[in-house]
Parts: structure tokens; sequence; C-alpha cells
């Protein structure tokens, strides 16, 4: 697990610049904390910050193949490695270390730009072919390790975090309005381009070839979306459970301590259940309790999982919260706006449990997979609702106007088709409120942009799916890796700990996405991971309700923290920015401290962009959060 950056002039003529290629490199070294490498070659220059897991006395990168000829320097972890060595080692390639990242130069000599394939893990990828003059940049097919490129001054600068690019003083730190409108639309930003003009996201799945003739971006692999062959419901459950169990024994390759996080929930116990049948030693596991007035704790019944485990745990117990230095480190870590408050447990429970071990396994894409959220009810049921009448339909979305704030989303999401509704149903601001919050002048900038144009993409090629099937589909393309693996990548790493994501395995993806909604979503979510579980998880966890995580961030807003979140919505920096209308977030403030609760997340949404924007355009905290 390491951070990577680098520059390519397009120029070939020109030097890379070696100063600035070391103070991007040095931006990250909570990344990788044990050791730097740097590779320099006329236009090129790479560089990696390690932190060693695998190989430790001979992993340093960047790494080369045999003839000097292939470079490489890599963020993340090959679970399938020991496999590939042999093959290569057989077939006549000769390895001089240890490490996972040295098979990626001698796969690139056997099978070219298409090695990723061979690949099973996670990963940001650069590889130079000196003998051709170009370089491939490669991200993970599920998104779990983040990687940012931006074209600026006749040069592309790469880098694992956006806040190594911005050393660059040619860098606009302007923020891109389309973005800004997915952010609010959504908590998070699911397009390609990031929050900053012309800092571009490489998305998951693809691969970038850079070269003195340009840049061409192409997809190795695409979530499928299609149904599988027909197979029982017993069939489906051993497939599951054999890959499962296989992929959580890849992910226990380690030459450091590993634990794992355990929420109490299905998803980590499964986890935890499996890591137990495989290691020899107790497990070690790691929660966050919150004793704190109107939170919602769960480290009880994370105890009761270690003790069925008998695994090695460790609660950290929090009885009081310094929110205000908290979340501009959290923000900051994140590098975008990220409207995520679960941000602040993973960070807390990434630095308790980085002082036992280097490695954690979590239970992270679950429910993405097997529906494990509350907003799949609804489309667990748009296939018998889409079949009523359009004229029912639309006098059911007319009783919104009397309905609960939720229920008159869903009902007004059953009218429309599924890609409107899915919008619908994600949203934190709907089109016409987002007309009234922006400024003026925003809006006649964006002109009518379109909202998230990958989603109408997914959507198309979900065509023949069920919609709760093409609703899982959506969130594993965009929310899974641009909200929720980034918050657990960002925050792990930002106190050097690398999390590894068992339900995550490609192999396990292909075949959920295969799969028949009915074996997801089953009077509740997660039918097919539940019958995994019995058996292996105490009854009373897999039956016990979701929670998640929840912390009085609403309460503390209203009463200790009001003074913070005023400043953050109605101070002068806030209305100098000129992002928003600024009698429309007055009336916003008020509706809520009146009692409106529904306003909680449009209202940490704009305090949560505030802070952003002090981290990163005024560049105040960013420093001390660093």
């Amino acid at each position: 697990m390491c951070g990577i950056v680098g520059i390519f002039n397009f120029d070939p003529a020109r030097p890379v610049d070696g100063d600035l290629l070391r103070v991007m490199n040095a931006t990250i070294t909570h990344r990788g904390p044990d050791e730097d490498g740097f590779y320099l070659n006329g236009p090129l220059g790479m560089a990696n910050r390690r932190l060693s897991i695998i190989g430790l006395a001979d992993g340093r990168q960047p790494i080369a193949n045999e003839d000097r000829t292939v470079w490489t320097v890599f963020n993340g972890e090959i679970y399938n490695y020991p496999d590939l060595r042999r093959e290569l080692t057989h077939r006549g390639h000769t390895f001089r270390t240890s490490t996972d990242t040295e098979v990626l130069v001698h796969l690139y000599e056997e099978h070219g730009e298409d090695f990723v394939r061979e690949l099973n893990g996670m990963f940001a990828i650069a590889l130079w072919d000196d003998r051709r003059r170009r370089l491939l940049i490669y991200r993970d097919r599920l998104g779990e390790k983040p990687l940012y490129y931006v074209r600026t001054g006749g040069r592309l600068l790469f880098a694992s975090e956006i806040k190594a690019l911005l050393r660059d003083p040619t860098v606009d730190r302007t923020v891109d309005l389309a973005a800004l409108y997915d952010y609010l639309s959504f908590q998070y930003n699911p397009r390609r381009e990031t929050i900053f003009r012309g800092i571009v996201r490489l998305k998951p799945g693809t691969m970038l070839v850079v070269s003195a003739d340009g840049v061409s971006e192409r997809t190795y692999w695409e979530l499928p979306a299609s149904a599988d062959a027909p197979r029982s419901e017993d069939e489906y459950l051993e497939a599951l459970r054999a890959l499962l169990r296989d992929s959580v024994k890849r992910r226990l390759l380690s030459d450091v301590p590993l634990g794992a996080f355990l929420s109490g929930g299905i998803d980590s116990s499964v986890v935890v259940g499996l890591m137990s049948e495989v290691l020899a030693e107790p497990v070690k596991t790691f929660s966050v309790g919150f004793k704190v007035a109107g939170g919602y704790d769960e480290s009880t019944h994370a105890e009761r999982v270690a003790r069925h485990f008998g695994a090695d745990h460790h609660t950290l117990v929090v009885e009081s919260m310094d929110v205000e230095h908290l979340l501009p480190r959290t923000v900051y870590s994140l590098d975008e706006p990220v409207a995520d408050f679960a941000a602040i447990p993973t960070f807390l429970v990434s630095e308790f449990a980085r002082r036992h071990v280097k490695v954690v396994l979590t239970g992270e894409g679950a429910d993405e997979l097997f529906a494990g959220y509350e907003h799949y009810r609804l489309a667990a049921m748009l296939t018998r609702y889409q079949r009523l009448p359009g004229g029912v339909r639309r006098f059911l979305s007319a009783l919104g106007a009397v309905a609960p704030p939720r229920l008159a989303k869903a009902l007004a999401a059953g009218a429309l088709d599924s890609l409107a509704g899915f919008r619908l149903v994600k949203s934190v601001f709907r089109p016409a409120e987002l007309d009234g919050l922006l400024s003026g002048d925003v809006r006649a900038q964006l002109n009518g942009a379109a909202v998230q144009p990958d989603f109408a993409r997914i959507f198309a090629r979900a065509g023949d799916l069920d919609p709760l099937n093409r609703y899982l589909l959506a969130d594993l393309a965009t929310w899974l890796p641009e909200d929720l693996l980034m918050k657990v990548d960002k925050m792990s790493m930002s106190v050097s700990l690398e999390a590894r994501v068992p339900f995550l395995d490609h192999r396990v993806v292909e075949l959920a996405a295969g799969m028949p909604s009915t074996l997801k979503w089953r009077r509740g979510g997660k039918y097919i991971l539940t019958r995994l579980a019995a058996g292996l998880v105490p009854q009373d966890i897999i039956e016990r309700p979701k929670h998640g995580f929840r912390l009085p961030l609403d309460r503390w807003f209203r009463a200790e923290l009001r003074p913070m979140a005023e400043d953050l919505l109605l101070g002068p920096t806030a209305r100098g920015r000129g992002f928003f209308d600024a009698d429309t977030v007055g009336a916003l403030w008020r509706r809520y401290v009146g009692g409106n609760d529904d306003a909680f997340m449009q209202i940490w949404t704009l305090i949560n962009f505030e802070i952003w924007c002090r981290g990163f355009l005024d560049q105040r905290d960013a420093a001390e959060a660093a």
C-alpha cells in the first residue's frame, strides 16, 4: 500500500522537474511513511511513498524488469501475486524481490497493456515502457484505489491524491460548477471531472495511455449488466460461499500484523467469521463506541460477535468529540467535498487500529452488491409498481403533497422512468431547489448543464435488468467508488493504515451482478448473504435491523455547534464566495433550527462544502490538517 505521483512532459526534449516531483511525493507521505523512491528519465518522472506490507526488505519502488526497460510505481495489493509469480518464473522471468509489485513489469512483458486483466487486487498503477516511450496508468476494477490526473503547462501530472497535484502552482483551483451541481444533488460528485476544473479522476476499470502524441483513455473492465445463466438458489449460495472464502483468504497475505474492522453488522461479522476459519491465531478486531447523547452505539453488538469468534477485540470508547477539529481534518483528507459524515468514525477507528496493526479487512461493498440499504426497497417494488396504469401512478405521486418527505419522494419516483426515479431517490437537493439555492451568476454559467451523464449510460447498459439490479449497478459504478470507497481509502491512509475489501473481489462482484434480484431483496435486503451467514454468525446479529453510523450532528448544529454552523453557512466568508443565494440559505437555516429535521442533509451538505472551501480554496487549515 502506497501513494504514487508522476510527471510526463509532452515535449520529449524537456526534462522533468525533479523538485516538483519531490514536493508532490512529500505531500502524500501519510500514504507511505516507510520510504520513498524516484525514477527520472528525460521527460518522465515517477515517484512512490511506501507503506511496507509485503517484501519488507526488498520492495522499494520504483521496480524494473530484468533489462530495466519497463518501470512501475504502484499503490495497492495484488492478491494473486504468488500464482502469477510461479507462472512467470516458469516462463523464464527472473525476480529480484519478494514483493507483489515486481509481477507487474513481468506480466507486461508477457501480455502487453492488457496485463491488468490478469490481476486480482486493488491498485493504481503507473508503468513506463522505455522502448515505446509511453506511460500506462491503470485504476482497479471497482475503484478501491484513487488516481487523479491533470494536463497543464505542456505536461500531464498524476497522483493518488488531488492535494499532490495542487503543489504545481499552474494547476487551476477554480471550482467546476457542474461538479458542484452534482455534489449538491447527490452529496458527492459522481463525475469523471473533479470539483477542480481540469483535474480528472481515472474511472474504475479504466486505463490511460500517455505519449508524446497525446493521451487516450479506454475501459478494460465494466460491471456486468446482464443476467447470469440460470442457477438454483443453492448453487448461487455455494458459489458465493466458495468465492468469498477464497477472497478473504487471499486478503490475509501480509508480512505485517493485520486485523479487521467490526461494527457488529452482518457484513463485517461474515468477514471476521471467515478470517477466523483461516487464521491460526485470534483475529484482531476493532470497533468504535460512541457514548454521546443522541448517538447510536453499535459497540456492544461488535463485542458480542468478537466473543463468538474468540477474537482479540479492541473498542475505542468516545465520550466526547472535538468536532470542530475533526471536520476540517476529515474533509481535507477526502480531497473533494463528500457529505458522508461516517468519515468521522472511519477516521477514528482507523487511527485506533493503526496503533496495533498495519492492515485491516472491512465489510464495505456488501450493501451495494446485495441491496442492503432502505432505498433499494423502492427499486424492489418498482417492477410491480410500473405495471399499474399511468393514471394510477400519477395519482399516487400526487399524494406526496401530504405524505412525509421520504414517502413523498418514493411516490414521486414511482411515477417516473427508472433513471429519473433513481436520480430523485438519491437526491439531496432537487433541481427545482437548486434553482433557488444557486446564485444567478452560477446558474448563468451552468446554462442548463446536464446532471451526471454517466447515470444515463449506466441505465442504458442495464436496459434488460429489473429496477433493483439497475439501481445496484448504478450505485456500484458511481456511489461506491467515489463516495464510500474514497471515504475508506482516504481516512485509513491518512493514518497509514491499509484497508482491504473482500466483498469487492471482482469475481464476487461478477457473480452477484448476475444474480436475480429475488436473491438480494426478499422481505428485506441481503437475502442470500443472510443465508450464507446462517451457522457462521450469531442469529441475533443476522436478524437485528441495520442502523449504520449515526452521530447527533443535527442536534449539535442546533446547540453547541450552532455558532460554527452559522459562520460556515451565513458568515461573510461563505456569503462572499458567490456560489449560493444568501436569502435562500438563510431561509433553509431558519427552517432547520425551527425543527425541520428533513433539512439536515441539505444543511450538512452546505456546511461540508464551506469547510472544504476553507481548506482548499482559501488554503486555511490545510497545513494543519495535513
